[in-house]
């Protein structure tokens, strides 16, 4: 089911269908159980995409910044995505900051994928650049 929904939300979203996304995502943030990986897709999604009237940086952090709670910030994934939404609003000192510590984690838990990934998005950090997609 959370699974499902989370994608739902991500399908709304990209129809522009704002209202009907936020709802899911608040119903999923309700859960007695997150499910982790849709509330980080959708929060990454809302932080990159490249449709101006469907980025929200603002909410992405939000949701970003919930997922770290949850995960008592030592989840590589979340602070990736949370660093995004920073650069998203160009906060790059705090998106180095967030992205340099995911980094951490992910070398420690020995992602090597996840590390180019990080290490590529801190690249355009330090250029004072959201990202590839939005420079």
């Amino acid at each position: 089911y959370a699974a499902a929904r989370w994608k739902k939300a991500l399908v709304y979203a990209r129809e522009r269908k704002k209202e009907e996304a936020y709802a899911i995502a608040q119903d999923g943030l309700a859960q007695s159980s997150v499910y982790l990986d849709g509330l980080n897709m959708f929060a990454r999604f809302l932080a990159t995409t490249d449709d101006s009237k469907v980025r929200d940086p603002q909410t992405a952090e939000l949701l970003a910044r919930r997922g770290c709670e949850l995960t008592h910030y030592f989840n590589p994934y979340f602070l990736d995505t949370l660093a995004a939404a920073c650069a998203a609003q160009g906060r790059y000192l705090e998106a180095r900051q967030l992205a340099s510590r995911a980094l951490t984690i992910a070398s420690s838990l020995e992602n090597d994928e996840l590390e180019r990934e990080i290490a590529a998005r801190l690249k355009f950090y330090d250029s004072n650049k959201p990202s590839a997609d939005q420079s």
